[in-house]
C-alpha cells in the first residue's frame, strides 16, 4: 500500500523526528542553564531504564494480544477510512514507533519540559498531535477525546522522564506507538477479510 498524501507515511515521521530533534538540541543549547543536555542523561542508571521498559512493553504486548484474540474488543476498535491506507507493511510499525519515540521525547520531554512544566509541555505535546486527531476522529468531541488522551499520556511520559530518564521515557513511548500500530494493522487486515467475505 502507499501512502496518500494525508496519511501518515515513514517518510513523513523520519523528516518530523529530524525536525523535532533539531528542535530540541536547538532549545537546549539556546534556553537551558549550563551544563547543556543535562537533563538529557539524568535519570536511573541505564540498565534500569531499560529493564523498566521491557516490564513495560511487555505489558503493552499483552494487551494488544488480548485486544487482538478477544472479538469482542478487536471488532470495535475504530478505523477511520483515511487510516486504512496507511502503509504498516513489514516492519514499518516498529520504525515509525522508533521515530515518534525519539524525536518526540527529545523535544517535548528532555527540551521543552524543564523549561515550561510537566503540564504546558504535555498541553504542547497534545497540540502536536492536531493532525492526527484530525486523521482519525470524525467529529469534534472524538477529536477533543483523542487530544486529552495524548496530554494524559503526555503527562505519564513525562512523569517517567522525570522519575527514570529520558531513554526510559523514549522506550515507553516507542512501545505505545508500536503496539498501537500492530494492533490498527491486524484490525484493518481482519476488517478488510470480513469486506471481502460479505461481498461473496
Amino acid at each position: 500500500m502507499r501512502a496518500s498524501a494525508r496519511t501518515p507515511s515513514l517518510k513523513g515521521q523520519f523528516k518530523t523526528c529530524l525536525l523535532f530533534i533539531a528542535l530540541a538540541i536547538g532549545i537546549t543549547l539556546w534556553l537551558h542553564p549550563a551544563p547543556v543536555f543535562l537533563q538529557w542523561s539524568t535519570g536511573i542508571p541505564m540498565r534500569e531504564q531499560f529493564a523498566l521498559a521491557a516490564v513495560f512493553a511487555a505489558l503493552c504486548a499483552a494487551g494488544a494480544v488480548i485486544a487482538l484474540k478477544l472479538p469482542s474488543i478487536r471488532d470495535r476498535i475504530p478505523v477511520p477510512p483515511v487510516l486504512r491506507d496507511t502503509d504498516l507493511s513489514g516492519a514499518r510499525p516498529l520504525a515509525i514507533g522508533l521515530l515518534a519515540g525519539v524525536g518526540e521525547e527529545a523535544l517535548f520531554r528532555a527540551a521543552l519540559q524543564p523549561l515550561i512544566g510537566l503540564w504546558a509541555a504535555s498541553i504542547v505535546f497534545a497540540a502536536a498531535h492536531l493532525r492526527t486527531a484530525a486523521l482519525g476522529a470524525a467529529s469534534h468531541a472524538k477529536r477533543g477525546l483523542y487530544l486529552l488522551n495524548v496530554a494524559l499520556g503526555g503527562v505519564g511520559l513525562g512523569l517517567v522522564f522525570e522519575h527514570a530518564g529520558l531513554v526510559a521515557a523514549i522506550l515507553f513511548h516507542a512501545t505505545i506507538d508500536i503496539a498501537g500500530l500492530f494492533v490498527l494493522r491486524r484490525v484493518i487486515v481482519s476488517q478488510a477479510r470480513a469486506t471481502a467475505r460479505a461481498a461473496i
